[in-house]
């Protein structure tokens, strides 16, 4: 457990670090975690991480690849963005909640065919934004829900092919765009889509 007004470790600090089963940061306000930190960490099982509500919570390239028991990532808190493939070749993860935060950006292919992931909630204060193909061919996902007291953008291909999905729920305090193609390909015999002004684009 890690505290701290403002936490920063360095590359490859916790890599091959096979006895590691939990990791958490509480009570912390900007967050950096670098290139290959838990790499190879093959019993690293739940990741716990606070932020207070306007800190960047940021991962360097390769951050969780290998991971290969992780099964629970839990943010809460926080300008999170999740981008340079922090999740590339983990294939245990079934649960992420991201919960509280400020801001979520998660960028273009981050979870693409992932084959473990089954439920995902997440929660933002401000805005959310999901990129291309972020979760697309996640064959085990079965349930998504989506929180926003602001705007929602979920872009193209997001959530194509996910053949188990059948549930998601997406509430915005402003707008809600789902783009081309956003859950084509799925399994959706429920979707709830709640805000002021709500676009849903082709072949959605």
């Amino acid at each position: 457990v890690i505290s701290g007004k403002n936490v920063k470790i360095g590359d490859f600090s916790f890599g091959n670090c096979t006895s590691l089963t939990n990791f958490e940061i509480i009570n912390s306000g900007t967050i950096e975690l670098g290139m290959n930190e838990f790499v190879n960490c093959s019993n690293l099982y739940q990741i716990n991480i606070k932020s207070e509500l306007n800190s960047d919570v940021k991962f360097g390239q390769n951050c969780f690849g290998g991971c290969n028991g992780l099964r629970i990532f839990n943010i809460n808190g926080g300008n999170l963005i999740i981008k340079n493939d922090c999740f590339k070749s983990n294939e245990s993860l079934t649960h992420l909640f991201i919960l509280k935060a400020n801001k979520i950006v998660i960028y273009d292919d981050q979870f693409i065919n992932s084959k473990s992931i089954q439920t995902i909630t997440l929660d933002s204060e401000t805005e959310t934004k999901l990129g291309n193909n972020c979760f697309s061919g996640s064959e085990k996902l079965e349930m998504f829900q989506l929180f926003s007291k602001g705007g929602i953008t979920v872009n193209t291909k997001s959530f194509t092919k996910c053949k188990k999905l059948t549930f998601s729920s997406l509430n915005a305090g402003s707008n809600l765009t789902l783009s081309d193609k956003s859950f084509s390909e799925s399994s959706i015999e429920k979707i709830e889509l709640n805000g002021q002004d709500v676009t849903i684009c082709n072949d959605c």
